[in-house]
């Protein structure tokens, strides 16, 4: 890995941080607000139907998956979706080709300099 994967890597990793919140979460969002309105148009006598029970099945299921975006969003370092760890595993990798690189070359130079 080179200079140039470290930048790329830290760019992307800083595009994943600022970038708005993707249409995904907005049409959850817009699911949520209709699984919520629906119930009581389909149900006006508040007699539960067996299509409110699902409605409801499928209101908490989309909150429970809004829930889990939003902690993955919160917590960057948590495996998911948003994580950053791959590219901070090619930032770390980077670094120490790079270490090592340097390490050689001034070993390199020792040796020129006390045999030279």
């Amino acid at each position: 890995a080179s200079v140039r994967a470290v930048r790329m890597a830290h760019a992307r990793r800083l595009a994943a941080m600022q970038s708005p919140i993707p249409g995904v979460q907005y049409g959850l969002l817009s699911v949520l607000a209709l699984f919520a309105a629906l119930p009581p148009f389909l149900e006006p006598s508040g007699g539960s139907s067996t299509l409110s029970q699902v409605l409801y099945g499928l209101l908490v299921a989309v909150l429970v998956l809004v829930l889990a975006v939003v902690l993955d969003v919160a917590n960057p370092r948590r495996p998911g979706a948003y994580s950053m760890d791959r590219e901070m595993s090619i930032i770390l990798i980077a670094l120490q080709d790079t270490l090592t690189a340097i390490e050689a070359d001034e070993d390199e130079q020792r040796s020129t300099f006390e045999f030279g």
